[in-house]
């Protein structure tokens, strides 16, 4: 939640003497804040956040009655997770460890001025709003991801380390609880801290990355190295932003104890006619015109049907998915997009198919270039959606035809022109590419990157021909 827009935010202010009741009740209010009840005393402080809860509580420590303002912060404290300020006059010592007992969001001394009332309640309520949110993200996390058999590690959008799974810690040597809130390249060491900032900064721009083109060479806590592959991607929760790092072994064996969601597909039987879909649609209305128009053909099953990006990575990994299915459930944005992009994180081999009631062409045409197998318009019979899919698993495109004839023509085009209206440069492309803007020479990039110097060079080849320059000279200079 945003600091600097207080609305909907009350605060109880539990004090004794009337002129700073009036104070503070003033400065409280010219904030933008709302004052949720002014008590005196314990009993009614108890009763008046059980009957309506703040969002903080300014507490004096010296309260009417034989129950001070400690020991109402502790009872409220053992049902309530509110942030508390003390707002006080007492400097004494044995006051001040009494009071650390009952963890306050802030401690501010009387006499107060509006300024220094103004920080303190802003920083408990942020602090407050980003312990909340780590909460919950580690709760959902650890139950969606403790056991996967994949190394997990999430950061806040700033690269600050606020959950690992059980591999990631095999794999990076530490103990969550030690490197909790550490920066992710002291944890994550690729033997350069900037190629792990390097990436980090990529996900931030682009909302995903991901390295499996080659392996990277983690090295452990204890300097052991271990060959690994990487994904990344953004993650939203509540108003705050996360990035989620993958990590998986690049050789698989028996004790790895690591594999990627692509090895489970190729494992699975296929032979098999039967084509399993996962459902992936946020309209309860669509969901069931999609479910009933292909419930009758014995062909196509539906695995499973997701909402959010922890089930469709749930679904994944318990399931054998052929198709994904994904209803654009809003078609006037681009949210579509963000969803593809993720399963292509997870899995780049999955048969993605967009269904949606409405269509454009600058959309559809799009979709294509993302590499999606078909678009369904959504509300003809229902043979039309599951022979729309048979014809997918086969390994058909389907699109309308015009569509995909200006979509041949307009490529066609560029090509004879001789010129690309986007020159696209490959992950692997884009990192050689920053470490020779950074300096390091083949030798040096092939060390970091744990790849052949001939691989290098071949790389740059391929760089300086999709740009037309030599980024050696040209970069450098």
């Amino acid at each position: 939640m945003n600091i600097d827009n207080p609305q909907n935010r009350s605060i109880l202010v539990v004090e004794d003497d009337v002129l700073n009741q009036r104070l503070l009740c003033e400065y409280v209010k010219n904030m933008g804040y709302s004052i949720n009840a002014v008590v005196d005393n314990f009993n009614e402080a108890i009763n008046s956040v059980e009957s309506n809860t703040p969002d903080l509580i300014l507490m004096d420590i010296l309260l009417k009655g034989s129950e001070d303002g400690i020991y109402t912060s502790h009872r409220i404290r053992e049902k309530f997770d509110i942030p508390i300020v003390y707002v006080t006059g007492y400097v004494e010592d044995d006051v001040i460890e009494r009071a650390k007992e009952t963890n306050p969001n802030g401690y501010i001394m009387k006499p107060f001025k509006y300024k220094e009332l103004k920080t303190i309640i802003q920083l408990a309520l942020s602090n407050y709003d980003m312990s909340r949110s780590n909460k919950l993200l580690s709760h959902e996390y650890e139950k969606a991801f403790t056991n996967l058999r994949c190394g997990i590690i999430t950061t806040d959008n700033e690269g600050n380390l606020l959950f690992m799974n059980n591999l990631a810690e095999m794999y990076t040597g530490y103990d969550l609880n030690d490197v909790k809130n550490r920066f992710i390249s002291d944890v994550l060491n690729f033997g350069y801290r900037g190629l792990t900032n390097h990436l980090l900064n990529e996900v931030k721009r682009k909302g995903y990355v991901y390295h499996d083109e080659d392996y990277l060479i983690l090295i452990n806590k204890n300097g052991n190295k271990i060959k690994v592959k990487l994904k990344m991607g953004t993650q939203h929760l509540d108003d705050s932003s996360f990035i989620t790092f993958l990590i998986w072994e690049n050789t698989l064996d028996s004790t790895s104890g690591a594999y990627e969601i692509k090895q489970k597909r190729k494992r699975t039987s296929i032979v098999s006619s039967e084509i399993n879909l996962m459902i992936i649609c946020d309209n309860a209305l669509a969901r069931d015109g999609i479910s009933k128009a292909l419930n009758n053909n014995e062909n196509i099953r539906i695995a499973c049907m997701a909402c959010s990006k922890i089930e469709y990575i749930e679904c994944m990994d318990k399931k054998h998915i052929d198709i994904a299915v994904i209803n654009d459930d809003h078609p006037d944005t681009d949210e579509i997009f963000d969803k593809i992009n993720f399963l292509k994180n997870i899995d780049n081999k999955l048969s993605i198919v967009v269904t949606s009631e409405s269509f454009g062409q600058e959309k559809e045409l799009r979709l294509i270039s993302e590499g999606i197998k078909g678009f369904i318009i959504t509300g003809g019979e229902s043979y039309d959606l599951a022979y729309a899919i048979q014809t997918i698993f086969n390994g058909e495109l389907w699109f309308r035809r015009h569509i995909l004839s200006k979509y041949i023509n307009l490529n066609l085009s560029t090509a004879q022109r001789g010129k690309s209206s986007n020159i696209y440069l490959s992950n692997k492309e884009k990192e050689i590419f920053y470490f020779v803007s950074k300096g390091h020479n083949n030798r040096e990039i092939a060390e970091l990157l744990a790849i052949s110097e001939k691989t290098v060079k071949n790389y740059i080849n391929k760089i300086n021909k999709k740009l037309g320059i030599n980024i050696r000279k040209e970069i450098i200079n």
